[in-house]
């Protein structure tokens, strides 16, 4: 099931997300959207995984599936956009 932000009433694709599981199609990547930021001209997901946090652009055309009962969504994440080089470590 698709996802379409126009299913969704103005402002609340802030919370929509919140919680989800994020996959990677093409990689081991899995980490846990904990907000949904607001950008000029883009949307962006802020995820944490294994102690740090990723922000990954909100890109329809990068979406595979979306799963609501599960709260999993699949995306296919550009190479090198979650490289873990370069992402600050967050310890608890």
């Amino acid at each position: 099931m698709d996802l379409d932000q126009s299913d969704i009433p103005e402002n609340h694709i802030h919370t929509a997300l919140e919680d989800f599981t994020l996959i990677d199609e093409n990689s081991d990547f899995k980490g846990s959207i904990s907000a949904v930021k607001e950008y000029p001209g883009q949307l962006m997901l802020l995820v944490n995984c294994e102690n740090r946090e990723y922000l990954i652009p909100y890109v329809e055309e990068w979406i595979r599936e979306t799963h609501i009962k599960s709260r999993t969504l699949i995306m296919e994440l550009p190479e090198g956009l979650i490289d873990s080089d370069s992402y600050e470590t967050h310890e608890n």
